[in-house]
């Protein structure tokens, strides 16, 4: 495993309309480049296919609003967190892994909880993303295999309940980070 290269001119910030075809490239990037490893071509293609319904994208972009991770004025990585805890997207572009921008998103979401008043996180995780949200305090408590166009994508349901923290401390999950 290579270490992770520290990006230092990484920004987050809130999601804009106009990022919808730039989160679709992160996704579609996220999705053939780095958990090609982990699942198969035909449930890579059933689960980023190309000819998405864009105007389809961008309306869940704009329910999810997610946090954007921007290198200069490049998207390449985002994450959102709902009211109930959900993390429904969290990618960063194949081209662009390793180099702490799931760890900022992280951040953004763990912040953002807190101000929500959030007990717990939970998401289903891809089986490429299940070693990062194990180190991020989550743990699995299911594993799943829903279908999308017809095909198997197996994934993990998994769950950090979340600890108030002090002032200017960083949320950790119980067991989790020091």
């Amino acid at each position: 495993m290579s270490a992770i290269q520290p990006c230092p001119d990484l920004h987050i910030r809130r999601y804009r309309p106009a990022d919808a075809r730039a989160l679709f490239a992160v996704f579609h990037s996220a999705v053939h480049v780095t958990a090609r490893h982990d699942y198969r071509a035909d449930q890579l293609h059933a689960w980023a296919p190309k000819d998405m319904d864009p105007v389809a994208w961008a309306e869940h972009m704009e329910r999810i609003k997610p946090f954007v991770a921007q290198i200069g004025q490049m998207p390449v990585g985002y994450a959102d967190v709902q009211p109930n805890g959900c993390i429904d997207h969290f990618f960063v572009s194949g081209l662009h892994a390793r180099r702490g921008i799931g760890r900022a998103l992280m951040q953004a979401i763990e912040t953002e909880a807190m101000r929500l008043g959030i007990g717990e996180l939970w998401s289903h995780v891809s089986r490429t993303a299940q070693p990062f949200f194990e180190q991020a305090g989550f743990a699995v408590v299911e594993q799943r295999a829903p279908v999308r166009r017809g095909v198997v994508i197996p994934n993990a349901l998994m769950r950090r309940p979340m600890v108030a923290s002090t002032p200017g401390d960083r949320c950790t999950a119980r067991g989790g980070d020091p």
